[in-house]
């Protein structure tokens, strides 16, 4: 039974490895949308906060921390820190787009 356990685990860690650079690209892709700023930040934040903790439960420890800090950053835009301007949200694409180089141990 431990066998078939860490067999579903070991599986569900490589499916969602194989499955990262797909969400990250479609994490960088929010940066380019029309919608409000707002509905924008929330919509980013909700995502880095997804990616933070599978990343960390599933064994991407480094893409897990890259995401959390990227979240924080996103949450502190939020709760009014700054304004989403077309620099800042080159930036936030930019650090999106390279999560991808903390992806370890593709399949």
């Amino acid at each position: 039974m431990a066998d078939r356990l860490e067999e579903r685990l070991r599986r569900i860690q490589e499916d969602f490895s194989r499955a990262l650079p797909a969400r990250i690209d479609e994490f960088a892709s929010v940066w380019d949308s029309s919608e409000a700023p707002a509905a924008l930040l929330k919509r980013a934040h909700v995502l880095a906060h997804r990616l933070a903790g599978g990343a960390g439960t599933l064994g991407q420890a480094e893409l897990g921390q890259a995401s959390k800090a990227l979240e924080l950053d996103i949450q502190a835009l939020l709760e009014g820190a700054g304004d989403l301007d077309a620099e800042l949200r080159s930036r936030f694409r930019d650090r999106t787009r390279g999560l991808l180089s903390c992806i370890q141990g593709l399949p």
